[in-house]
């Protein structure tokens, strides 16, 4: 670990891409540390990385990169979230009770969320970025699990920045928020306040809204019918999703002595780009009219 330290220096201007390689060298250093010492019998190989990675992440944090923190956070407390997320897993199917690993899951989806939001312009940044978080979860035999989570966040970013062009105000949620009530964002429109819940799908056509007692809008003015059979199967699953989601959400109002009303967004992954998260000219279209 010193030894690893010592050889970490940062310049002024350094490149956001000598920066994120460093970042991933680090964390791929440790990674293979732990499956090393695993390897050998050692028991504790987890935790000991684990410790590790906390450690490197305070000195990438204080020292190296002090103006890079969400993303300096986001890499190191990755292969802690895949870790934790095995964990949520296993307790599930236990029925054991779900408290720190579920905060820490809703945590990371917080930071990626608005971590994409705010460098959604600089496309070959966020593509290292993506490919390089790709890289640490299959390290750690997560990768279709991470492309998923990726799928789900950048549809969050698209489903945010169309509502914020169709007049609406969204703000994230906060970790505690996510958790509770499931909601991805809030939005106001008016004196009205919203919770949301974003669906990306990938064999979907047609963008639509789940709102009030279940009804479907689709946007653009096309007909509530279904174009095939994985649409419609979405649609059913979206349904039974936004019950669970509505109740969720009229208990928070109570607690809360709010007056919120639920929203699922559906969109189709194939008019969001998979990099930054942007909505095709044609789902903002539909979507917002302009």
């Amino acid at each position: 670990m010193s030894e690893r330290l010592e050889k970490l220096h940062t310049a002024e201007e350094e490149p956001d891409s000598e920066r994120l390689r460093k970042i991933y060298s680090a964390i791929m250093g440790i990674l293979a540390d732990q499956e090393k010492k695993y390897e050998e019998g050692d028991k504790n190989a987890r935790k000991k990385a684990k410790l590790d990675l906390e450690a490197l992440e305070r000195v990438f944090l204080g020292k190296l990169y002090p103006t890079h923190q969400e993303e300096v956070a986001l890499f190191f407390r990755l292969p802690r979230m895949i870790w934790d997320d095995r964990v949520m897993t296993k307790k599930k199917k236990t029925g054991e009770e779900i408290r720190f690993e579920d905060v820490s899951l809703a945590e990371q989806n917080y930071l990626f969320t608005h971590f994409v939001l705010e460098n959604q312009g600089d496309r070959n940044y966020l593509n290292q970025f993506w490919s390089d978080m790709a890289g640490i979860a299959k390290r750690l035999g997560a990768g279709t699990d991470f492309e998923g989570m990726k799928r789900g966040i950048l549809a969050q970013v698209a489903a945010f920045r169309l509502l914020e062009a169709a007049g609406f105000k969204p703000k994230l949620s906060t970790p505690s928020e996510d958790i509770r009530p499931g909601v991805d964002f809030w939005a106001e429109q008016e004196s009205s306040e919203f919770a949301v819940q974003v669906k990306g799908h990938k064999n979907q056509e047609s963008p639509y809204l789940i709102s009030g007692v279940g009804k479907i809008n689709f946007f653009g003015g096309l007909q509530d019918i279904p174009s095939s059979s994985g649409e419609e199967k979405n649609i059913q699953e979206d349904k039974d999703t936004f019950r669970n989601f509505a109740r969720r959400v009229d208990n928070f109002s109570r607690r809360h002595k709010k007056d919120i009303e639920p929203l699922l967004i559906a969109l189709p992954e194939k008019e969001i780009d998979q990099i930054t998260g942007t909505p095709s000219a044609e789902l903002w279209r539909r979507v917002t009219g302009k």
